[in-house]
């Protein structure tokens, strides 16, 4: 007997998308087809769909869909919008510099961010790692890459676990809507423009409430999550730390914690 084809719903890097998928934020329209990805727009891959309208997404970055399903696929992470955040950790500068590339992702993708430093984190939990710094994947560039990154990056390949690299300097740009520069993984429509996560409408919104508000990244302890501005009054109470505060805020309290 054959089995019978199911519908799972699987968390995907953008790359990994096929004609018959179905994208979760947009239910009942399937892909009929998709695009190689151009070497010259890594980060921007488009897809046909099924009523005739043209979707663009990030090959990298980790896409819930739809899949007729009758052979074994890597199960969804247990943190399907969360993304490890690691890089150089071994001194405290190198961690600070890390906590801000975290909030950076966090602000940029609209998607939860944990900190690694160490490698105890088993990577298939979540929907991606991203690496600042020196990469197995991108290269080191002359640089010595840190242990804990490239534990957790090559567990990653090994996994396929999506792995979002440094970008080039020259790749970054402004969102032609908001004006958002975009550092981590600048999309662009064939067309050359530039949309944030939130122009594009891939942001999923408040990781507490669910709503789909403007939000903030707050830091959580461990890293980032995206919030609406009641989530992260409450969150900022709960978790008093100089992450969660302004500029003006930081230079007038320089020991908050």
């Amino acid at each position: 007997m054959y089995a019978q084809p199911t519908h799972t719903f699987i968390t995907i890097p953008g790359a990994d998308i096929v004609s018959g998928d179905v994208l979760k934020r947009l239910p009942g329209v399937p892909v009929v087809g998709a695009d190689p990805v151009d070497p010259e727009f890594p980060h921007s891959r488009t897809l046909h769909m099924a009523d005739g309208s043209l979707y663009f997404i990030d090959p990298a970055q980790g896409y819930v869909v739809a899949r007729e399903m009758n052979e074994p696929f890597r199960a969804a992470p247990l943190h399907a919008n969360t993304l490890l955040v690691t890089g150089p950790c071994s001194t405290p500068t190198e961690v600070a510099d890390l906590t801000a590339h975290a909030f950076d992702v966090t602000d940029q993708l609209g998607v939860n961010t944990i900190v690694a430093t160490s490698t105890s984190h088993l990577v298939s939990d979540y929907a991606g790692v991203v690496v600042s710094g020196p990469s197995l994947t991108a290269g080191a560039k002359g640089r010595q890459m840190d242990i804990v990154a490239a534990v957790l990056e090559g567990e990653a390949i090994a996994h396929r676990v999506p792995v979002i690299v440094p970008q080039a300097v020259t790749e970054a740009a402004p969102c032609d809507a908001c004006g958002q520069r975009q550092t981590i993984a600048t999309v662009r429509s064939h067309y050359e423009e530039v949309f944030c996560a939130d122009c594009r409408g891939d942001a999923p919104g408040c990781s507490w409430c669910l709503e789909d508000d403007e939000t903030e990244p707050v830091y959580t302890g461990t890293g980032f999550a995206p919030m609406c501005a009641p989530c992260a009054n409450v969150e900022k109470a709960r978790q008093p730390s100089a992450w969660n505060l302004t500029a003006l805020e930081r230079a007038t309290a320089p020991d908050a914690v």
